[in-house]
């Protein structure tokens, strides 16, 4: 019977770890984490666009996300995001008389992004690393009673984190179909 419990206990405090211990024995680092951020938008894609419209405000994405860390360099995690599209629609309209009218009319698009992530850190210190990372998922466009649903892929060749033992800021460059520079706050548990 006590092996039993303790084969239990062991796989138990194996599976759903909250604190790992690195190959020195050191409680440094967090298997989990959570995330929220600011993305700056990428304008050039022709989804998020319309081709009658000329007047453009993007919201950027704000992100939220969380990740487990597999290895103390590697880490899984999802991310859900948020991001909004407005603008105006212009054309001109051709009356009876011959007169022609400009018209425009208001539009928003709210966008929800959905993705797996990788990311590996390829330098560590105490306060300060370096990492790279990828995400693919689904970003779902909603306009009206209307919807559409584009895959999103990005790469992230370098980001960079500062912090304390719990909480960092992060910086992210990237390339991809929704944004190109991030920045926000990790809370490793």
């Amino acid at each position: 019977m006590k092996e039993i419990v303790t084969v239990l206990v062991s796989a138990v405090l194996f599976a759903f770890p909250s604190v790992a211990w690195d190959s020195y024995g050191n409680p440094d680092f967090f298997r989990h984490s959570v995330y929220a951020g600011y993305s700056l938008r990428n304008t050039s894609q022709a989804y998020v666009t319309s081709p009658l419209s000329d007047v453009y405000n993007f919201s950027g994405v704000l992100n939220l996300g969380y990740e487990y860390r597999i290895f103390k360099m590697l880490g899984v995690g999802a991310d859900f995001g948020w991001m909004a599209n407005s603008g105006e629609h212009r054309r001109q309209l051709d009356t009876p008389g011959g007169v022609s009218l400009p018209v425009s009319a208001p539009f928003r698009k709210d966008f929800f992004l959905f993705s797996a992530t990788v990311r590996g850190i390829w330098l560590s210190f105490d306060n300060f690393s370096l990492y790279s990372a990828a995400r693919a998922g689904l970003t779902m466009g909603f306009e009206d009673k209307n919807y559409t649903g584009v895959p999103n892929i990005q790469f992230i060749p370098v980001g960079v984190e500062l912090g304390v033992k719990h909480i960092g800021a992060y910086a992210e460059a990237s390339w991809g179909t929704i944004t190109t520079i991030s920045f926000g706050a990790r809370y490793h548990f």
